[in-house]
């Protein structure tokens, strides 16, 4: 059999194994703060997707072939990260230099794939491609860019002093060094970040804000987190992948405000009747005050949001949402309009359970709960948090690695996508 008919045989199987590479990455990418993902199946997700990697690698060229041809058409973060990482590895000049000419045109999810591709590299390898950039991003703002969030992504903290890149004319630039300093918890810019919560440009505000939630518990950033959703609840989009991407910052931002509510805080109730059901149900899930349980009960007996609500009862509580005694059908109305899984589907809590609401209220109110915050229905210590870590859903692990970092100033950020 020629060279030819070999790689007819074959071509079919290297194009499924970048369909299935970029099937991989999205549920990593979509799935970081699911409520059913647990750590388990978060592995697996990362194992099937180094399996579909290896077999682009073991194609050499086709490989390349099958997975731009793909980057080509559909342009999104995905099919980037993993031409990126194909090229990065090989440190293949050509392919690199087509990826960056695309770049200047689909800049965002470029970026973003090339940062997450570096950061799945092996150290050694990332540290060479980080001083690489470094060197040559003095004449290239993009390229500084890049390299500091992709020393965020892969956790190394850089050896320079970032106080002028803090101070940088770019409001991009001192944007993203904030958004490093809160990935890698660095205190000693701490206080430079407090006061560009003054800044004159509105991106590099948001990021101190949310550099802070991570640096130091100490800091009421509460007005600032409510500035934040109402900001973004105004000039949202309402169409398209940007108000897809629109949503899920809301959605992040309303967990990291109820993680960093005080308990008792009276500044909840005026949060939560300025915006919508869902990032309500959100942040209180993740306040973590089991006196706040009534509201849940109430949210149950809305259709809309009833499986949220019971989520987000059993977030707190501890009530396994998946015992049968808790758990009722769907109405019928929406088993009329129940849709295969797909990416396609409209519905936001495909995979949660329908409440019984009376047998939850009764299972709730007789767990004699102690005062809050919980996760689920603990008060999340470290040695807690840690095995939350090892073995619950991406939601709860989130949740687990923020209070890991609360309750120890010198605790990195766990970062649980990895």
């Amino acid at each position: 059999m020629n060279k030819k008919v070999d790689v007819e045989i074959i071509k079919p199987l290297v194009q499924q194994h970048a369909r299935d590479a970029v099937f991989y990455w999205q549920q990593l990418n979509t799935g970081r703060f699911s409520p059913l993902v647990t750590s388990q199946k978060w592995h697996h997700f990362r194992r099937q997707l180094n399996a579909h990697i290896d077999g682009l690698r073991a194609a050499g060229q086709e490989g390349w072939d099958a997975a731009f041809k793909n980057y080509s058409r559909w342009k999104t973060e995905s099919e980037a990260f993993i031409c990126w990482l194909l090229a990065l590895e090989q440190d293949e000049p050509s392919h690199i230099r087509i990826l960056h000419n695309m770049a200047s045109g689909n800049s965002d999810s470029s970026l973003q794939g090339m940062v997450e591709a570096i950061a799945w590299l092996p150290e050694p390898q990332t540290r060479l491609i980080l001083a690489r950039w470094r060197a040559e991003s003095s004449s290239d703002e993009r390229k500084l860019e890049a390299w500091l969030q992709a020393m965020g992504s892969s956790g190394i903290e850089p050896q320079e002093e970032l106080f002028p890149l803090l101070e940088h004319e770019n409001p991009h630039i001192r944007a993203v060094c904030c958004e490093l300093v809160g990935k890698l918890r660095l205190h000693r810019y701490q206080q430079a970040v407090a006061e560009m919560l003054t800044d004159n440009d509105f991106t590099v505000r948001e990021q101190a804000v949310l550099a802070l939630a991570w640096l130091s518990p100490r800091i009421d950033i509460v007005d600032e987190l409510q500035n934040l959703l109402v900001f973004h609840l105004k000039n949202a989009p309402q169409r398209g992948l940007a108000a897809v991407l629109a949503q899920r910052k809301l959605e992040y931002i309303a967990r990291i405000t109820g993680l960093c509510i005080p308990q008792g805080d009276r500044r909840l109730e005026t949060i939560l009747t300025a915006i919508p059901e869902r990032l309500r149900l959100l942040i209180l899930a993740f306040h973590g005050d089991p006196a706040q349980l009534s509201v849940l009960y109430k949210a149950m007996e809305n259709e809309p949001t009833a499986r949220l609500a019971f989520w987000a009862a059993g977030f707190i509580s501890g009530l396994d949402m998946a015992r049968p005694e808790y758990c009722s059908s769907a109405p019928e109305r929406m088993k009329e309009m129940e849709q295969p899984l797909s990416f396609s589907s409209d519905d936001a809590d495909i995979g949660l359970a329908w409440p019984d609401v009376p047998a939850v209220v009764t299972a709730c109110h007789s767990m004699n709960l102690s005062d809050g915050p919980l996760l689920l229905g603990k008060l999340p210590s470290a040695a807690y948090c840690h095995d939350l870590l090892a073995t619950a859903t991406q939601a709860v692990r989130f949740a687990a690695s923020w209070h890991l970092t609360a309750g120890d100033s010198s605790a990195p950020r766990i970062d649980t996508r990895k």
